[in-house]
């Protein structure tokens, strides 16, 4: 009997979570009417006209009916032949749409960035950089701004074998002296010196999501850095053996 018991109230508490679900749940716009909404509010908040490129989903719903990652790239009058793009995803049951990240200030001031970073040259013999943003919510911001905030630039390096690992800890300290004197802040900084010269040679055919995952995959020594306020690394900052993956 308290098998039946707990089997009813169980069932009970389903159908009630769903019907709750299904009752709040609003239609979920299409990706092109969300794809406008998305244009719409980015020309509110950065005041630049954009024009569409293109536009996806990524994934599919998870359980309780949260719409899957959606991308939008777009290019803009103030930033002509760049992509910029947007990550976001509508949540059915409060109608909101959740932006993720937005690439709109890390485009605009990508080159004045690299250029801050140009001791990289002095540091190591080949190299590739992957700039992206961490937490690069659909806000308008100066240079200053931008470049002087926590968690809005993670700076990736990835290193030929050509470049010896023995002193890593002090190319590192070159690197993080120098974003000190030019006022770069970098919350996070990956670097990873590759093990093979064709892993790295190979990179150029990956996209910024399979970049790190490829040169992780096939093994090397990775370290992660998080700095605070006063360019400091923080604690948690360490350096990692990465085995090659068997599969």
């Amino acid at each position: 009997m308290n098998k039946k018991i707990i089997k009813l109230s169980t069932l009970l508490f389903i159908l009630l979570t769903l019907t709750v679900i299904l009752t709040g749940c609003t239609q979920r716009p299409s990706l092109e009417e969300s794809t406008e909404n998305v244009i719409k509010e980015m020309e509110k908040v950065y005041g630049d006209k954009f024009t569409y490129i293109s536009s996806c989903s990524r994934g599919t719903d998870d359980l309780f009916g949260k719409n899957p990652t959606r991308e939008v790239i777009l290019e803009s009058e103030e930033l002509p032949n760049k992509e910029i793009k947007v990550l976001y995803n509508y949540d059915d049951y409060t109608g909101n749409y959740n932006y993720q990240k937005c690439y709109y200030n890390l485009v605009k001031y990508e080159e004045k960035i690299l250029e801050e970073l140009a001791v990289l040259d002095e540091i190591y013999d080949e190299y590739k950089v992957l700039l992206l943003p961490t937490n690069d919510d659909m806000v308008k911001l100066s240079y200053d701004e931008y470049t002087k905030s926590e968690n809005t630039i993670q700076l990736y390096i990835i290193v030929s074998p050509k470049t010896s690992k023995l002193n890593k800890e002090k190319d590192f300290e070159k690197l993080r002296k120098s974003l000190e004197e030019n006022e770069l802040f970098i919350s996070r900084i990956n670097i990873f010196y590759t093990n093979e010269e064709d892993v790295f040679d190979e990179l150029d055919s990956k996209n910024e999501e399979e970049i790190m995952d490829y040169a992780r995959e096939n093994g090397g020594t990775e370290g992660i850095f998080y700095l605070d306020e006063d360019y400091k690394t923080k604690d948690m900052s360490r350096w990692l053996e990465r085995k090659k993956s068997e599969l």
